[in-house]
Order: C-alpha cells, then sequence, then structure tokens
C-alpha cells in the first residue's frame, strides 16, 4: 500500500486502534492499567493518560516499551 496525502489519516487512524487494541491486550494480561503501570516500572496512572489523549506517537512508544518489557506475551 502506497502512502499518499489522501490516505494518510485513513492510515495514522487505522495504526491507532491497532495500537489500542493491543495495548488492551497488555492491560488484560496486567489486570489493570495501574497493573501494566507497575510491569513496565511506571508511575501510576502513565498508560492511562497516553490512552487518554490518544497521541499516535505516544500510544506507539508505549506499545513498543509493552512488546520490549513483557516479551513472552507476544
Amino acid at each position: 500500500m502506497k502512502i499518499t496525502k489522501e490516505n494518510y489519516d485513513e492510515i495514522k487512524s487505522s495504526m491507532a486502534e491497532f495500537l489500542n487494541a493491543e495495548i488492551a491486550r497488555y492491560v488484560k494480561f496486567a489486570g489493570s492499567r495501574e497493573g501494566l503501570d507497575a510491569k513496565l516500572g511506571r508511575s501510576n496512572r502513565h498508560s492511562t493518560m497516553i490512552l487518554k489523549r490518544q497521541s499516535f506517537s505516544a500510544l506507539e512508544r508505549l506499545w513498543r516499551e509493552c512488546k520490549n518489557k513483557i516479551k513472552w506475551l507476544t
């Protein structure tokens, strides 16, 4: 698929949906968002704030951090 000006927003929103789904998997594994923060060694509400803000780059960073620190789930 080629990324163009016309389809950029659609692709970005699809990727955000994917990241949200993947992060939800890690939250389910950890039991709660607070549990996920504890497993990642982050302050309480770190993941909650990222998921609330829905910044694409922040979602991507959180997903990568989950993927790298909770390897056996993937």
